[in-house]
């Protein structure tokens, strides 16, 4: 069994690429810890008949930094961008308008850019978050934002046109 375990620990860890110094072991309700000795070496209780591993818990990738954005000259669309961070799968734009923030990405964005796009005039605001295995960052820098969208002028009506003669 201790064989086992241990192959189980191996394979998790390079699935995961994630150090564990221990892992915890349930056992009729009551959770026995297990730690790891030297080099991978597992200590286990010897009377251990039947277990369930529990799974680390994932951990919180870093937020990304200098996040900012910036209204184009085309005003229904503003451009964001940020530093990225080492290791993560991507990225996820919030945008706050109406009072919520609400994800503003179809698909995990793989960059360090993104265009909002199809603003209509209002204040906003916008952060980005870092991804890895499904867990989200916590919130970046929060950039808020102005869209003003010109009216175009209605095309002039009722008027005549006079034709004059060269000279």
């Amino acid at each position: 069994m201790k064989k086992n375990l241990r192959q189980f620990f191996e394979i998790k860890n390079r699935q995961t690429d994630v150090a564990v110094e221990s892992l915890i072991i349930l056992k009729e309700r009551s959770p026995i810890r297990v730690s790891l000795l030297g080099e991978g070496s597992l200590k286990i209780d010897p009377y251990l008949k039947r277990f369930t591993i529990a799974d680390p818990a994932p951990t919180q990738p870093d937020a990304p930094l200098s996040f900012s954005v910036i209204v184009s000259y085309d005003p229904t669309l503003a451009g964001c961008s940020w530093t990225a961070v080492s290791g993560v799968d991507g990225y996820n734009v919030y945008l706050k308008s109406n009072g919520e923030f609400v994800k503003d990405n179809s698909e995990l964005i793989t960059g360090t850019t993104y265009d909002i796009e199809s603003l209509a005039d209002g204040d906003y605001e916008a952060y980005v978050v870092s991804v890895f295995n499904d867990v989200e960052s916590a919130p970046s820098n929060t950039e808020a934002f102005n869209v003003s969208v010109p009216v175009q002028p209605d095309p002039p009506t009722n008027f005549d046109v006079e034709i004059l003669e060269e000279s």
